[in-house]
């Protein structure tokens, strides 16, 4: 089998998600035994803005020129996506950066993990070695071995990234005669962890990129999704942002089935990247749609709502488990995202508990799905908040406390 083949072969399995694409399920799971899928970091779906979304595709269909083609001019115009809501984008990015990327430096996707996948695939070659956060989404690591590249884990702590670690290592593979190609981080609310990355921490990162030659990937899916604590910049409003490539998503904050995302760069980062793209581009119906839903100011109006949810949800979630699981469990109280990271207390059995959860309609994500390095982290799992409502999080919780309690 050719190298290239096995490749591909290895990266459709490494992106191939582990639930039922149409239920959210794991293979073998009636819509009855899960009830409560703690596990899936989705928006909930009573917030999805459906009568603007239809206002709004009848008003697009209605144009002169409806956006029914692939796109254009060229094939340049193709791939990067519709040159409206690039525009849109731009403007938002450029409202908090000193300086906008313009639309050549934004590409639009089929989503944040799209955007990765197509980085990855443009920048890493067989033998490469790529950093990530550990815990991180576990995804991106997958993707990275797919092509034959080397993942480089970094310890995290509350305040996001071990860069100290991190200058380390890299000091170790330039020893080494090996270089790092690229560092992954989602700065803001990682997943699973819900920690950011430092302001100091994001300056020093991009310090070390100019040092040991490096682009920086930040992923800002969550980064919207703010209830309280401090406002971090994005990495593009540093110095040093010319070695940085930012990938966000509409999945989060308005509805995954759009299938929208971007990512932004320098202009000649964003031709590299778009190189190896083979798909005709994302949909210039859905980008025409969501640059009028940009532009009226009802993305902004739809954020504020859901973030007002999001807190509360949070905070119930975080008083159901003081309640129900006591001292068996401990975590942080997240600034924003979907997640809480839990560990399980010595006494837990950290094998039994995601058996005994999910026998009775509870789905968590284990810890072992966000690190990749064969090591055990059973005592850790992750629990989404966003897409259950308050009244099942609070009985989903106690059904969580009474498995616990039987995993000791």
């Amino acid at each position: 089998m050719s190298a290239q083949k096995h490749h591909r072969e290895s990266f459709a399995a490494a992106s191939r998600i582990d639930v039922d694409p149409t239920t959210g399920q794991e293979p073998g799971m009636s819509s009855r035994q899960v009830r409560w899928p703690f596990d899936l970091g989705l928006p909930d779906a009573a917030t999805f803005p459906r009568s603007a979304f239809l206002e709004l595709a009848e008003r697009t269909l209605a144009e002169a020129e409806p956006s029914l083609f692939y796109g254009g001019p060229g094939r340049a115009g193709i791939a990067r996506g519709h040159a409206g809501l690039r525009s849109a984008l731009t403007e938002r990015i450029g409202a908090a950066a000193s300086s906008a990327p313009g639309i050549d430096g934004i590409m639009l996707t089929s989503g944040a993990a799209h955007a990765i996948e197509l980085v990855w695939r443009a920048l890493l070659r067989d033998g490469d070695v790529f950093v990530v956060e550990a815990p991180t989404w576990g995804a991106s690591i997958r993707i990275g071995r797919a092509l034959g590249a080397e993942p480089l884990a970094i310890p995290m702590d509350r305040d996001g990234m071990r860069i100290d670690v991190l200058e380390r290592r890299l000091a170790g593979l330039k020893a080494a005669h090996r270089r790092c190609r690229l560092v992954y981080t989602i700065a803001d609310y990682n997943t699973p962890t819900g920690w950011s990355l430092s302001l100091a921490r994001r300056r020093r990162l991009l310090q070390l990129a100019v040092e040991y030659d490096f682009l920086v990937i930040e992923d800002r899916v969550y980064a919207e999704l703010r209830y309280d604590g401090p406002v971090l910049p994005s990495m593009s409003t540093l110095e040093g942002s010319d070695r940085l490539i930012t990938v966000g998503s509409f999945s989060k904050t308005l509805a995954p089935g759009l299938r929208c995302g971007w990512l932004s760069a320098r202009p000649d980062l964003v031709d590299i990247v778009a190189g190896p793209r083979e798909d005709l581009g994302s949909s210039q119906l859905t980008g025409r749609i969501l640059e009028h839903f940009v532009r009226s100011g009802r993305y902004d109006q739809h954020l504020s709502q859901i973030t007002h949810i999001y807190r509360s949800k949070r905070d119930t979630v975080v008083a159901s488990l003081r309640e129900h699981c006591g001292d068996t469990v401990r975590f942080d109280v997240p600034h924003g995202g979907m997640f809480l990271w839990i560990e399980l207390a010595e006494q837990v059995k950290g094998e039994l508990v995601m058996h005994h959860t999910a026998r009775e309609g509870v789905l968590c994500k284990p810890g072992d799905s966000f690190f990749g390095d064969g090591g055990n982290h059973q005592q850790w799992f992750r629990m989404a908040f966003t897409m259950v409502s308050e009244p099942e999080l609070v009985h989903g919780v106690r059904v969580l406390g009474e498995a616990i309690r039987r995993s000791m």
